[in-house]
């Protein structure tokens, strides 16, 4: 179940990251989990029905869910599933599927990191080149007014 989440969580990621719609659909132990998204940079829409639907059970949609907060989730539940087996039982350390879904999780959380470092990076840049920008006098016309603010940037 964790190792289709972390691949649904790749796919989201992916996605996420580029701006592209997703649309995922997984079959998780007697439980159907979809998962969808517009173009741009909108929120997910998180489905969960029984693999046996009925009239009376549509199942849950979680509506609004961030996209990063989907991946990191998925993430840190493999994450958790893997360190719980390896603290019961020794030998699990050695398992290499294990190892797999570890390493799977911990660079989708690094991806999540360096996505969101280079985002913060990106918005700083952008403010300093609004503050640096022309500061031209803009006449604001229904109040007879001039305010000391860039047309073009907005920066006051």
């Amino acid at each position: 179940m964790s190792e289709r989440l972390l691949t649904i969580a790749e796919d989201v990621l992916d996605a996420w990251r580029s701006e592209r719609a997703v649309f995922r659909r997984a079959e998780l132990d007697g439980a159907q989990l979809s998962v969808r998204r517009g173009p741009g940079t909108g929120p997910l829409r998180v489905t969960i029905t029984s693999a046996t639907t009925s009239p009376d059970n549509e199942g849950t949609t979680l509506a609004d869910v961030p996209a990063r907060g989907f991946v990191l989730s998925c993430a840190r539940l493999a994450l958790g599933l893997t360190e719980a087996l390896e603290r019961a039982d020794q030998a699990q350390t050695k398992n290499l599927r294990l190892r797999a879904l570890s390493r799977s999780a911990r660079s989708i959380v690094d991806v999540v990191s360096e996505t969101n470092a280079n985002d913060s990076l990106q918005i700083r840049s952008r403010r300093a080149t609004r503050a640096s920008a022309c500061r031209a006098p803009l006449r604001v016309a229904a109040l007879g007014s001039t305010a000391a603010r860039c047309a073009s940037c907005r920066v006051g």
